[in-house]
């Protein structure tokens, strides 16, 4: 255990900076504030092109308590926060960008909360809106999770995606070398993959008081470097990567029955079967993509002639049961029905043009 400062642990706060030039002494400052002291901060730079890096530097020289590194080149977010993580000493990790900030008491409050609750592994809070200018406007807008264990956010995060947040999250370190770091192949959903793999080796806590400023511009700008199109595309095919966390986690039948009540509907007892429970519950989310994971999580078990044999004899579930699904679930067919309606609109424009020449001509004889 890492203590001094008065026999207080050491938390290490990693962080990540391109290019946030503007915001950095914000941040800073925020964190020098703290009025807890034995803390120590990890930044890494993925090789902004603004004067960010130096200005970093310059706080190292000041403070012996912050470390500043810089990536060979630039790569992503992950493979960046990952370079802080692994620099990490302390007995907890504190995450937050380098566009972010705290308030005063931050640090001193989350070091009570989990000395005092040994059995949380990570604790999540409510956060303040910032604008680039530094104004805050309330709170951050997600339903309090301060009622569900780490079953019942495993099943929202399952159905619904994303139900966490990683600004100002708080974790042990034990945690951490448990699960390791970010996935780095993932550019959109590293969050959630990432919260799904602590939830599924720890129990989480949430504080509903807002102790970190979460910076939003008013355009949205820092949501995404990445086109609409881009981000929709790796949110959906990185949501396949996420879930299976599930196929991989779950291998008693009682443990996915704790996390998903509803599975008694689908069948007996049986792990084997996992999989296609998994796939069944999926189905019946209401996002198309998690619709898809299941889907496909039901073709590549049944793909099995003994698998499928099995399922029909455990549950009754037959192969034209799974043609049905196939049949009745539209997840593919939303890009067709908008390229229809377009060529429609294109139709409806010439059509009307037509017509108005038409009358135009016949004005004129």
């Amino acid at each position: 255990m890492n203590m001094s400062k008065n026999n207080q642990p050491l938390v290490s706060i990693v962080s990540s900076n391109y290019n946030f030039e503007k915001f950095i002494p914000y941040f800073m400052e925020s964190v020098l504030s703290q009025t807890y002291k034995n803390w120590e901060l990890i930044v890494t730079d993925d090789c902004s092109t603004d004067k960010s890096f130096e200005i970093l530097k310059s706080y190292e020289k000041k403070d012996k308590r912050i470390k500043i590194l810089q990536n060979d080149k630039n790569r992503h977010v992950c493979h960046t926060l990952n370079n802080s993580f692994r620099s990490a000493k302390g007995e907890y990790v504190c995450i937050i960008s380098c566009d972010d900030a705290f308030m005063p008491e931050k640090i001193v409050h989350d070091v009570d909360f989990m000395e005092k609750n040994k059995k949380i592994g990570v604790l999540y809070g409510q956060l303040f809106l910032m604008d680039e200018s530094n104004t805050l406007h309330g709170k951050y807008c997600f339903e309090s999770l301060q009622e569900f264990n780490s079953a019942g956010l495993l099943r929202r995060m399952f159905l619904l995606g994303n139900q966490c947040i990683a600004p100002g999250m708080f974790i042990r370190k034990e945690v951490v070398n448990k699960i390791g770091f970010l996935n780095p192949l993932l550019k959109m959903t590293q969050d959630y993959d990432y919260h799904v793999r602590l939830l599924f080796n720890t129990e989480p806590a949430f504080n509903n008081v807002p102790l970190t400023k979460y910076r939003r511009m008013s355009d949205n700008s820092n949501l995404s470097s990445y086109s609409v199109q881009t981000t929709i595309n790796s949110e959906i095919n990185e949501t396949f990567f996420v879930l299976n966390n599930y196929l991989q986690n779950i291998k008693d039948y009682s443990l996915l029955s704790k996390i998903f009540p509803e599975v008694v509907e689908f069948g007996p007892a049986d792990n084997y079967l996992i999989p296609y429970y998994l796939g069944r519950i999926a189905i019946n989310s209401e996002k198309k993509h998690i619709k898809s994971f299941g889907i496909q999580t039901l073709y590549s078990f049944m793909l099995d002639d003994n698998n499928a044999k099995y399922l029909e004899d455990k549950t009754g579930y037959l192969i034209k049961d799974f043609m049905d699904v196939l049949s009745k679930n539209k997840i593919y067919c939303n890009l067709i029905e908008k390229e229809d309606k377009e060529k429609r609109n294109i139709y409806r424009r010439t059509k009307t043009k037509l017509y108005k020449i038409k009358l135009y001509i016949k004005k004129l004889f």
